[in-house]
């Protein structure tokens, strides 16, 4: 579209986004209201277990919305509503049936109702919806990256990836979606292609799973790989168990007393996976005795805010230099150095991470900057989890 067409769009009075519980379809809706410029408001939305009844029987309705975990829907209606996915289907199209028609509806990905139900739905190929006057199929999802946000990403894994030989392939790795089945079987065979492409180049292979690859496939890829190849798992980050873990990560910044901010139920489960095999292998109370003085006291000297340099045995002990990272803002940064005590498992499987001269630029939970800080509420944060990732989602 010419800057001049641009400029002849009249910007609506009110839009709505409505955002969902997939991170997928909420991101593509706001690459694409950020790319308009206009103002906006997002309303998240909670579904009843039931809603798929309701919303099939009823067609235009708010019986499968949960209201009291929902943003409020009220008028003035807006003149332009984003949606993405089934379930705020019906949303849309009660909130342009109560506005009486002035509401206009902008769909992305595939839609449930007839396509003639909305002033224009945007979809990719794998959809297969058919062609109208309404219908805008483009070749890859909306986004929000940026050449800033790609340029800030290679600065800080620039480091992290250098021993690996170019050129490197960069593998994005999804799941089923019928009719598309991506299975063991397919998993395999995928990680034997890569694998010969790889030896062919003489490269590396940089492997990311998704949400929808299934645990076993990404097992069944990743045995295949022999050459050098870095492999992000998906399901590595257990959200149940990282709500309580959150509460050590909230602080700011590190100082030695972090090393007992911890939730009970966060500290009593590392405390069991800790002394089980301990147990199990027969350990004698010495030993135990010994671990149980070490660990604190190594606790504390990780989160120390003194510079402390240990040289090589900073690849033996998990000790403060290291485990700044692990405590970064940047996710990509974090998900490293997790060993409590010993580095030896990062380095086994590829996660240590200490680049040379610098530290981390800020700490905390980057995708949760508001995360409490209360004594009361912080014990309270894991069971109050789904409102502090809305709140964060709104904040962003």
């Amino acid at each position: 579209m010419s800057a001049a067409a641009q400029t002849a769009v009249k910007a609506p009075s009110q839009t709505w986004v409505l955002a969902g519980y997939k991170a997928g379809d909420n991101a593509q809706l706001m690459a694409l209201v950020h790319a308009l410029g206009w103002p906006f408001e997002v309303k998240h939305l909670a579904y009843r277990r039931t809603e798929l009844t309701t919303n099939l029987l009823l067609r235009v309705t708010l019986a499968g919305v949960v209201k009291s975990r929902s943003f409020p829907l009220a008028p003035p209606w807006p003149e332009l509503v984003l949606t993405a996915g089934r379930r705020n289907e019906p949303v849309a199209r009660w909130i342009k049936a109560k506005s009486g028609g002035r509401t206009r509806l902008v769909h992305l990905g595939r839609p449930w109702a007839p396509v003639e139900r909305f002033d224009l739905v945007i979809t990719t190929p794998q959809y297969f919806v058919p062609e109208a006057r309404n219908v805008l199929t483009i070749g890859m999802p909306l986004h929000g990256i940026t050449p800033e946000v790609l340029q800030s990403a290679a600065s800080q894994w620039e480091p992290r990836l250098a021993h690996f030989p170019r050129p490197r392939i960069a593998v994005l790795v999804g799941g089923s979606s019928p009719p598309y089945r991506f299975g063991v079987k397919e998993a395999a065979e995928l990680g034997r292609l890569l694998e010969a492409k790889a030896a062919a180049t003489k490269g590396s292979l940089l492997v990311t799973t998704s949400a929808r690859t299934d645990r076993r496939a990404a097992t069944a890829l990743q045995a295949e790989l022999c050459g050098p190849h870095w492999v992000h798992r998906w399901q590595h980050e257990r959200e149940f168990l990282w709500r309580f873990h959150a509460v050590h990560h909230s602080s700011p910044r590190l100082y030695w007393l972090n090393g007992t901010r911890n939730h009970p139920l966060d500290l009593g489960l590392t405390y069991i996976v800790g002394y089980l095999p301990l147990v199990a292998l027969g350990a004698s109370e010495v030993v135990i005795m010994l671990f149980t003085l070490f660990d604190p006291l190594l606790g504390l000297l990780q989160h120390a805010n003194i510079a402390m340099r240990l040289g090589p045995l900073n690849y033996v002990f998990s000790a403060a230099e290291p485990h700044r990272w692990h405590h970064s803002r940047g996710l990509n940064e974090a998900n490293s150095n997790y060993g409590s005590n010993l580095l030896v498992w990062d380095l086994v499987f590829g996660t240590f991470f200490l680049p040379p001269n610098r530290a981390p630029d800020s700490i905390g939970i980057g995708s949760m900057p508001d995360f409490p800080q209360t004594f009361a509420a912080q014990m309270a944060a894991p069971f109050r989890w789904r409102r502090l990732k809305r709140r964060a989602l709104l904040a962003s």
